[in-house]
């Protein structure tokens, strides 16, 4: 019976004293370090499928959203003035500047896509939403 006992009091010592151990060391999770790194510009094919536009779109958080490149020129940069105009949480400085940047616009290549307007190859649980 002493023996269990000691077996059992030996256990506990070890795993209390391994949890302790084990907190001693120092772990980076962001903090000072991630915020002095700049945030680069995400690469974004605009010229493939709208459904691959708004799928590398909407995996972008707001501050990587305006780093990508749109230019008022060209078509295909509607996809990124829509997700800004659209997008939750979005300053109004940068949506104001999206619509009149070419964002808002009719029906196009650049609104995202919607369930019902894709045919029966449009993935289960799909949605064209935004993340804020």
């Amino acid at each position: 019976m002493k023996i269990r006992i000691v077996i059992v009091l030996m256990a506990l010592t070890t795993i209390a004293s391994g949890t302790t151990y084990g907190q001693a060391h120092h772990h980076e999770h962001g903090g000072a370090d991630e915020d002095t790194k700049p945030v680069q510009r995400p690469k974004v094919f605009l010229d493939k499928s709208s459904r691959i536009v708004w799928y590398q779109l909407n995996r972008l958080d707001n501050e990587r959203l305006l780093l990508v490149e749109r230019k008022t020129d060209n078509a295909k940069y509607a996809p990124v003035f829509t997700a800004i105009l659209t997008r939750a949480g979005m300053s109004p400085q940068y949506r104001e500047e999206a619509l009149a940047g070419g964002g808002g616009g009719a029906r196009a290549r650049s609104d995202p896509p919607r369930p019902q307007d894709a045919g029966p190859e449009w993935p289960r649980g799909a949605r064209g939403d935004q993340r804020g």
